[in-house]
């Protein structure tokens, strides 16, 4: 760590980026949208529990309410946010 009134050091602390790091190449970084992932991952979970909403719920640390929203808005063809 620093004095008070030394100059910031590059890639230090409160830098957005870090000193010589490059973003990934754009092909590197095609994502599946986020619905899509928590889709996924809401219901490998509930798979993962035998079916059990609150078990999974719990697992993800979301409220079963949560889950149970979802998968109406999914059955009725709906985009969540």
């Amino acid at each position: 760590m620093g004095r008070v009134g030394d100059p910031p050091v590059p890639g230090g602390a409160g830098s957005v980026r870090g000193a010589g790091v490059s973003p990934a190449p754009a092909a590197d970084r095609q994502r599946p949208p986020l619905e899509d992932v928590i889709r996924t991952t809401m219901e490998n979970a509930i798979e993962a529990y035998g079916g059990s909403i609150p078990r999974a719920a719990a697992a993800l640390e979301v409220s079963p309410s949560t889950i149970y929203r979802r998968i109406e808005a999914w059955r009725a063809g709906e985009k969540t946010e």
